[in-house]
């Protein structure tokens, strides 16, 4: 944290020199260049910037006075307030991000040897980004629990859906024999209705082996990056989820379910074979959202950060997200991240209490 304060001390010297602005401004005028309308609500621009409304108040009211911004209003309510980035401003921020990059690069650049330099990382290399360390599994091990929506049609004898997800039932996508052995479960399966006359059959695989993979596109921050998801392109997901659907549709036909079911709409009672059903997978697969492990948790050279979240070969940087499941659990991800985030926090708290500790003895 110490190095992160006097680094950004030096950044902020040289923009408030050339340009009048603190590593703050320079920040609010990056978030509204990249708005619609190069404008954000005040309220919106706090928020990012982590400031109180005060805060905000404070930093914009001194932009204001130089040109940098001015004020919006919002024509359906006027206690609604925008900072828009003037067009002098918008013309003096990329002067003050051209000083801005070329200090980092200079910073940066004297921190490492010539032989460090010429190693860079093929993909930082292409975006003129220096490496710091080598982590090959940095955007690498991406895995997410793919899913695909069964629907049914459901008559009158249905009822409303009160409340429209009743239930979820875990299962062995080989079948009840396999799981009477003990095999694992490996398929989720979530009934929601949202209307009356619909019920979907969420089927989602749980323990995923299909793995995607994501890297960053550009040096400017709110670039997308590419992200490769890789949802169901393991061979056994795929059949796994085929099976799913076979089970499911038994399901559907048995008593008293079959009583309120009229038609299967996805994917259609005409779809049976397994090259059908895989063609129709594909096509309509989804994920639960449960993106993890990008940056996954293990020993140096094979993991990206260790047991706490501390990124391997890099002082005072931790990651403690879902990013460093080394395997995705097979359940919603919010849970165990939360559980995580515990774990990792209880830790940084004793690394940074023997700190302070060792910064008041010396």
């Amino acid at each position: 944290m110490r190095a992160h304060s006097a680094l950004s001390r030096e950044l902020s010297a040289r923009l408030v020199t050339d340009h009048g602005l603190t590593i703050n401004d320079y920040e609010a005028l990056l978030h509204l260049s990249h708005s619609e309308n190069r404008s954000l609500r005040r309220v919106d621009l706090a928020e990012r910037l982590m400031l109180t409304p005060s805060g905000v108040t404070r930093l914009l009211d001194g932009l204001e006075r130089d040109g940098w911004v001015k004020k919006g209003h919002c024509e359906s309510d006027a206690r609604v307030t925008y900072a828009v980035l003037t067009d002098e401003g918008s013309e003096r921020l990329e002067s003050a991000g051209r000083t801005h990059i070329a200090q980092i690069s200079e910073i940066f650049e004297e921190r490492f040897s010539a032989a460090e330099l010429e190693t860079l990382a093929d993909l930082l290399g292409r975006l003129e980004i220096p490496l710091l360390v080598e982590a090959d599994a940095v955007g690498k091990n991406l895995r997410d629990h793919g899913m695909v929506f069964m629907t049914v049609a459901l008559n009158e004898k249905a009822g409303a859906p009160e409340p429209p997800i009743q239930a979820s039932l875990v299962f062995n996508a080989a079948g009840a024999a396999a799981q009477a052995a003990g095999a694992e479960p490996d398929l989720h399966l979530i009934p929601v209705s949202p209307t009356p006359d619909m019920l979907i059959l969420s089927i989602g695989v749980v323990q995923p082996h299909s793995l995607g993979h994501f890297e960053i596109a550009s040096r400017d921050v709110a670039v997308d990056p590419k992200i490769t998801l890789g949802v169901l392109s393991h061979p056994e997901d795929l059949a796994r989820v085929i099976n799913g659907i076979r089970i499911v549709r038994n399901l559907v036909a048995t008593e008293p379910l079959a009583d309120f079911v009229t038609a299967e709409t996805w994917p259609g009672p005409a779809i049976e074979t397994d090259a059908q059903l895989t063609e129709a997978v594909r096509g309509g697969k989804s994920t639960y959202s449960h993106a993890t492990s990008t940056c996954a948790m293990g020993p140096a050279g094979a993991g990206v950060v260790d047991q706490r979240g501390k990124v391997h070969g890099v002082d005072d940087l931790y990651v403690i997200d879902a990013s460093i499941f080394p395997m995705i659990p097979s359940s919603p991800t919010n849970l165990p991240t939360i559980m995580l985030a515990e774990r990792c926090a209880g830790a940084l708290r004793e690394v940074l209490r023997g700190a302070a500790v060792g910064s008041t003895a010396a």
